[in-house]
């Protein structure tokens, strides 16, 4: 290929050939090794950032390259309309206030060890989801950290356990999941409260949807996403075998696109991706919580990985700031835990409890 003029026209254009969000960078002429010069158009794909060639109606080659990524034009308009108004905080408190929580209650919440319960605002039955946290987990991260009218974003979503919070509590959710039933059951179940407040359920690829976000427009990002492919492994051990798990999923989706599917170090890539890309959307000052497993067993290697190190690694490298570790105490869960290793090998009950951890930008 071969560029002539050098006529740069920088404008935005939406919707052209399933691209979203196209930046025009370039128009002249271009030589498309067919021994003519004709007049054509070089776009960015400002989602996949791959380019576009759009040939004038002269050319006889009429070439044009289409990205991968493709976003629902109806995500993209319902991104549009949440970011048409401002969210000015409903409180009356001052800017140098973190959140809204009053002396003693913050002095409760400045403890290591937290335990959650499930309420009756909890999917019911809680099998619909392989990994579903109690809604307390959200609510006491978004109480601690955020004011009224704050926006929340969970880009594992589920089935909208965080934006049930964060409606609860006066807040502005966004929640993104690959599912399209998680995203349908959230929405559903979010509908039956009638919230007054603005909120945004989107599904498709979190990668692809979070870059059309505003950049700084997000007050806490509270998520927990897949353990990598910790969920997506046959049961063999012998005290959990013949437990009847048919209407218990094991893994979120076959997806390609899904981080649960993925070998560790191909899902720490992902992450890494996703998340450099949400750090522009955060807020200065703002805050992430993340809910991890504590550690990772590998038996193709026999090793364990320590997972909360990995993520706090990940974070930092991409310019967030590791603030605290918190463990989430789920002892409670396991009172009919059955014997793991004996009497060979010392093995403790893994989800007998997870990581939370904070940081900041």
């Amino acid at each position: 290929m071969i560029l002539q003029d050098n006529n740069v026209e920088s404008k935005e254009i939406k919707n052209i050939y399933e691209h979203n969000y196209i930046n025009q960078i370039w128009k002249g002429k271009i030589n498309l090794n067919d021994g003519e010069f004709h007049n054509h158009s070089l776009f960015i794909c400002y989602l996949c950032l791959e380019h576009l060639i759009l040939c004038d109606d002269n050319c006889e080659t009429n070439q044009v390259q289409t990205c991968k990524n493709y976003v629902q034009k109806a995500i993209i308009e319902s991104i549009q309309i949440f970011y048409s108004t401002s969210f000015p905080r409903s409180c009356k408190c001052t800017q140098n206030r973190i959140s809204c929580e009053t002396e003693d209650i913050w002095l409760q919440k400045q403890l290591g060890i937290v335990f959650f319960n499930y309420s009756k605002n909890d999917i019911q039955p809680r099998k619909l989801h392989p990994a579903v946290f109690p809604i307390d987990l959200p609510k006491y991260f978004i109480s601690l950290l955020t004011h009224e009218n704050d926006v929340i974003l969970d880009p594992f979503g589920g089935t909208g356990t965080t934006a049930l919070a964060a409606l609860l509590l006066n807040r502005i959710p966004i929640s993104i999941d690959l599912s399209q039933n998680y995203s349908d059951f959230a929405l559903e179940r979010i509908k039956k409260h009638k919230f007054t407040n603005k909120f945004l359920i989107l599904n498709g690829n979190t990668h692809d949807i979070s870059k059309l976000l505003h950049n700084e427009s997000i007050n806490l990002i509270l998520t927990s996403p897949p353990y990598a492919n910790l969920l997506n492994k046959e049961i063999t051990h012998r005290s959990r075998i013949n437990r009847n798990r048919d209407i218990t999923p094991r893994q979120y989706s076959q997806d390609e696109a899904d981080l649960g599917i993925l070998d560790l170090d191909t899902y720490l890539s992902n992450v890494h991706a996703l998340f450099t890309t949400l750090y522009e959307k955060l807020k200065n000052n703002g805050h992430v919580i993340i809910n991890v497993c504590n550690d990772i067993y590998d038996k193709s290697t026999g090793k364990t990985y320590q997972f909360p190190s990995k993520i706090i690694t990940i974070m930092e490298e991409i310019g967030f700031i590791y603030k605290n570790k918190i463990i989430w105490d789920r002892t409670k869960f396991y009172s009919n835990a059955h014997i793991f290793g004996y009497p060979s090998n010392f093995m403790i009950f893994s989800g007998s409890y997870e990581y939370i951890l904070h940081f900041t930008k």
